[in-house]
């Protein structure tokens, strides 16, 4: 079976884009002068910046980051005698707030970065082309706090797995 790698990062990619594409401002409609924020970065009071990759400090200053990583290798799902198979990829959306002045004001912004990443990633079940998959779905996510030494306030971090499935050559 010649499974090929861009299979998997053809995917990572796509979401990265998808969170680039929401943390993007709205163009404004008239009679409104400014643009609105998109909708990643409703509520929050710094544009989101979206990495591929595990969580990990970066060198933008930006204190609301989206990393987007695989977990391990596909599920395959597949009946002999056929050209093709479905795969079950379960990528992690690692999402990271840094918020040094209260840690009130941080979880109240991690609450609300991870309903608009949830808002994301639920209004893209699927996604056509050859980057895209039939079926996604989010599950439970898991939230950790944590203190980075060297600096004061807390980090959170919250990870949202987002199965996606689709069909690949074999």
């Amino acid at each position: 079976m010649s499974i090929a790698s861009t299979e998997l990062t053809s995917r990572m990619n796509a979401l990265k884009g998808l969170f680039t594409a929401a943390a993007a401002p709205i163009a404004a409609v008239p009679p409104a002068t400014e643009p609105t924020v998109g909708p990643l970065q409703t509520g929050l009071p710094e544009t989101p910046a979206a990495y591929l990759g595990p969580t990990r400090e970066t060198q933008d200053g930006k204190n609301f980051q989206v990393f987007v990583a695989r977990s391990g290798l596909p599920e395959i799902d597949y009946q002999m005698g056929d050209d093709t198979a479905d795969w079950t990829v379960e990528f992690e959306i690692a999402l990271q707030v840094y918020w040094p002045e209260s840690s009130e004001q941080l979880e109240t912004y991690m609450a609300i970065f991870a309903a608009n990443a949830l808002a994301v990633l639920l209004a893209n079940p699927k996604r056509a082309g050859t980057d895209g998959w039939y079926k996604g779905i989010a599950k439970s996510t898991d939230a950790i706090r944590f203190r980075r030494a060297g600096r004061e306030g807390a980090y959170e971090v919250e990870v949202i797995p987002f199965h996606v499935t689709f069909e690949v050559s074999i």
